[in-house]
């Protein structure tokens, strides 16, 4: 017997071994974000934590489009509006800060209004947008009292907060 292929069989190609982002394709990913990230006008409202989660995303995205054969450049030196960059990140991070904290979930405060920190509910979350679509979200906290929720604290940013892993339940005691 031979080792060659019987007719009409399908010969399959081997899948090359997975490899890191290399270090030309990360700084290529970076040089590119900087780039972009100056061009914007992104303003203060987005934190170093949701800009490093969207960094690395894009520069897995940079590496992945390279890696396909899709990084020929279309429109070469031809920037993106900054109203979609800032659109694009600024919806990155108001998915974050929603994704933290939720209405009935207890939260430790220790913002500005130093006699009041301590352990709250979360009975509120208002989220506004200014003229350039800028999403900004702020938080209504709550003790439990006489059978109902006491406003406490309005208007609190997420910075203020640390979302803690329990949540208010109606347990008959309560009521």
């Amino acid at each position: 017997m031979t080792d060659q292929t019987m007719p009409g069989a399908r010969t399959v190609a081997a899948s090359p071994k997975a490899e890191p982002i290399t270090a030309d394709e990360l700084k290529q990913a970076r040089d590119a974000w900087r780039r972009m990230r100056s061009s914007a006008v992104l303003g203060s409202g987005l934190r170093p934590g949701t800009s490093a989660l969207a960094r690395g995303v894009f520069e897995l995205g940079w590496a992945a489009c390279a890696r396909m054969g899709h990084g020929a450049p279309a429109l070469a030196d031809v920037p993106i509006p900054s109203q979609d960059i800032a659109g694009a990140l600024h919806a990155v991070s108001g998915t974050i800060e929603r994704a933290g904290v939720r209405i009935g979930q207890e939260v430790d405060y220790y913002g500005s209004q130093f006699h009041l920190h301590g352990r709250y509910y979360v009975t509120a979350v208002e989220e506004t947008a200014d003229a350039r679509g800028y999403v900004t979200t702020r938080y209504a906290l709550s003790e439990w009292s006489g059978g109902r929720f006491r406003r406490v604290l309005s208007g609190v940013h997420s910075a203020s907060m640390t979302p803690l892993a329990s949540f208010w339940e109606m347990r008959p005691a309560q009521v």
